[in-house]
């Protein structure tokens, strides 16, 4: 991030960008999950660099080297392919600098290691992200809150918008820079951290026509543009108190979201398995709405493993009467829900089928997920 700020907009600016995507919560917060975020974050900050090095000094070595990157961010996520893309798109900014003879080979390797993740992404079910709601104002502020703070809706809402006003600093400096003949380079700085930012943004709302794809976590991508802005941003301010003051305002506030973010215990897959790891006997049976729900729980076991026998568990699908045969009278069930609202259709039926043959007897709530223990009618 510092080598990225440096090259486009100097010294201070690279320093004051790494400093807030080290205290940024959602760069934080993903480097802690067991999913490919940060990797994808580092890949798009990687290919960026060496983008922005082609362009200033092409060569077919940094060609060959910026292509690599870039075709391999795609392998992360699908939402990588978007990156190689807004960078792309950053070259229709009027009079920026086009090395076509180094930029070709690039777009050839990328399109060649790109493929078979376009192929896998047209020819796969997409059931996966069926659960992707239709774009809406709501998921805008969710990416905006997202990028600024990992989510919250007091000091997440506070930063965001504190966020928004330095980002508005910065396009006043695009409109002047744009505005001025000269330097087509130095408007190209100016209009990569936006495209950055909003070719991603426009390309999924576009998919979304076809297909809802419009998803916060999705375009993480975002968020090395989104922190760049802010930095210039923050330059921007004229008079020294207010400049510090901003600074240290994002800093603090970003302070408070991390520690906001550790202490957030949103699945408390741990506490649930625990509890049925001491309660529930081998004989038993352990429903899981949600299929996901058994890979979780069943993952906690195997870590927690205490070699004892298990009870059986069975991943319920409400669609189908096979988890019914599956409890075969057993001598006591446990139904954990996972995802489950207390109007959740699916989970009421699941809950009237027990009650044909048991009773609700403890139930046990742990952050995003509860484990109600049914025995057999007396």
């Amino acid at each position: 991030m510092y080598g990225l700020g440096r090259r486009l907009f100097g010294r201070h600016t690279g320093v004051l960008a790494a400093a807030l995507l080290a205290l940024n919560p959602c760069a934080i917060a993903v480097s802690q999950e067991a999913r490919a975020y940060s990797f994808l974050l580092l890949a798009t900050l990687l290919s960026t660099y060496l983008f922005v090095r082609l362009m200033e000094e092409p060569s077919y070595g940094l060609a060959c080297g910026y292509a690599i990157v870039a075709g391999l961010t795609c392998y992360f996520h699908y939402f990588g392919a978007l990156v190689p893309a807004a960078h792309a798109i950053s070259l229709a900014v009027p009079g920026s600098r086009r090395p076509w003879k180094a930029l070709l080979p690039a777009a050839v390797i990328i399109a060649i290691m790109a493929s078979p993740i376009l192929w896998l992404i047209h020819a796969q079910d997409l059931g996966h992200i069926s659960w992707v709601q239709p774009p809406s104002l709501l998921e805008f502020y969710h990416l905006g809150v997202f990028l600024a703070a990992n989510g919250g809706k007091a000091v997440g809402a506070v930063l965001l918008l504190l966020d928004l006003v330095l980002i508005g600093l910065f396009l006043g400096k695009v409109r002047t820079v744009w505005g001025e003949a000269g330097d087509g380079l130095q408007r190209w700085r100016y209009g990569l951290p936006v495209s950055l930012v909003l070719s991603p943004i426009v390309i999924t709302l576009l998919v979304s026509i076809v297909r809802p794809a419009f998803y916060h976590r999705f375009l993480i991508i975002c968020l090395p543009g989104f922190v760049l802005m802010t930095a210039v941003g923050v330059q921007r301010i004229r008079g020294v108190a207010w400049r510090k003051g901003a600074l240290a305002a994002v800093c603090i506030l970003s302070a408070v979201s991390t520690v906001i973010v550790y202490r957030r215990d949103t699945e408390d897959w741990r506490g649930a398995v625990r509890y049925l790891i001491a309660h529930a006997r081998p004989d038993d049976r352990v429903l899981y709405y949600q299929s996901i729900g058994e890979f979780a729980g069943e993952s906690y076991r195997d870590w927690l493993a205490t070699g004892e026998p298990r009870p059986v568990p069975i991943a319920v699908d409400v669609t189908q009467d096979g988890w019914k045969n599956e409890v075969d009278g057993a001598p006591r069930v446990w139904l954990v829900l996972f995802r489950a609202k207390g109007d959740d259709a699916g989970s009421r039926l699941v809950e009237q089928d027990l009650m044909k043959r048991y009773q609700p007897g403890e139930v046990r709530f742990f952050p995003g997920v509860s484990v109600i223990e049914y025995i057999p009618r007396r």
